[in-house]
């Protein structure tokens, strides 16, 4: 069994799938594999210099990037869950759910469920037509895509009280949002810095987890997400997770023990911690268990614990 540690994630990273800012001088062919291998590359260099140690990936209604991001990835040491970020149909212009998958996910693997499980088609197409390349919303609400969803991905309600969030009160209200939120597949919600929401307002409500007709918030995940569009900002904002293999059942059951197994870059916890690293143990420990006279065996049993235990 692999020892359980903490993960640095920045659980939504962008690539250059969609208004990826390149940066300032650089020109990148991506047509040409040199050069796509050169700037991802540069892309993990940008991972790594944050000191994360797994991404997720968040471009909008595609896994175009995704095969060579994990390509590179397992070149420089970075853990990588395919995801993408989907513009559902419910909300005035469209709730974003971000949708991970397995580590083993493929472009091909999303590419079937954007065409299946999500809803995306001919007659409802994934970008509209024009050279932005706008990204389209599905033809199903938040609801219909988290019961459609199909074993083996999670979602996550990024940006959450921000443009396009679920919990913004100018993208959806009333009993459409408290379904969404109450949903037992939406695993985690980014709703930004909660580490000392003051006031009376509804965002800072939810940041503190204090509204009565939402008691969901009170044990839904909180994560912190870049939603980065540059590498400049790949782990700006992050999350340390508690894991041993990083799986998407990992993931899934370290986001539904939060109290214990997740810590926002904005968290007090943090601050207890040398160089703010939860890997640090600060506690004392049982290192080694000898046991001597086993009625089974003339040999000593030894057992040797791990410090997070």
């Amino acid at each position: 069994m692999s020892r359980s540690k903490w993960w640095k994630c920045d659980l939504q990273v962008a690539t250059p799938a969609w208004k990826f800012k390149l940066p300032a001088g650089s020109a990148f062919r991506f047509e040409e594999p040199a050069e796509r291998q050169r700037f991802l590359d540069n892309y993990m260099e940008s991972v790594k210099a944050a000191g994360l140690e797994l991404i997720a990936l968040g471009d909008h209604n595609t896994g175009e990037w995704i095969d060579d991001i994990k390509i590179a990835a397992g070149r420089h040491g970075v853990v990588v869950f395919p995801a993408c970020e989907i513009s559902t149909h419910t909300g005035a212009d469209g709730v974003h759910l971000l949708i991970v998958g397995d580590c083993e996910k493929s472009t091909q693997d999303f590419d079937r469920l954007i065409h299946g499980p999500i809803g995306f088609s001919e007659q409802a197409l994934r970008y509209l037509p024009g050279p932005d390349k706008t990204p389209g919303r599905s033809p199903k609400t938040i609801r219909q895509i988290l019961d459609d969803l199909p074993v083996g991905y999670i979602a996550i309600a990024p940006h959450a009280l921000s443009e396009n969030g679920l919990g913004s009160a100018s993208t959806v209200k009333g009993d459409v949002r408290w379904q969404a939120i109450h949903h037992e597949r939406l695993l985690a919600i980014d709703c930004g810095d909660c580490a000392n929401p003051e006031g009376d307002s509804f965002n800072a409500k939810f940041r503190r987890r204090d509204l009565d007709d939402f008691p969901r918030l009170n044990t839904i995940a909180y994560v912190a997400t870049s939603d980065a569009y540059s590498l400049d900002e790949i782990g700006k904002r992050f999350t340390w997770i508690r894991m041993g293999e990083p799986t998407i059942e990992a993931l899934r059951q370290a986001l539904i023990d939060p109290d214990s197994r997740v810590i926002c870059d904005w968290s007090p916890r943090l601050q207890s911690f040398q160089d703010q690293n939860p890997n640090h143990v600060r506690h004392k420990w049982i290192e080694t268990l000898s046991m001597t006279g086993l009625a089974n065996s003339d040999s000593p049993l030894n057992l040797r614990f791990h410090p997070n235990l």
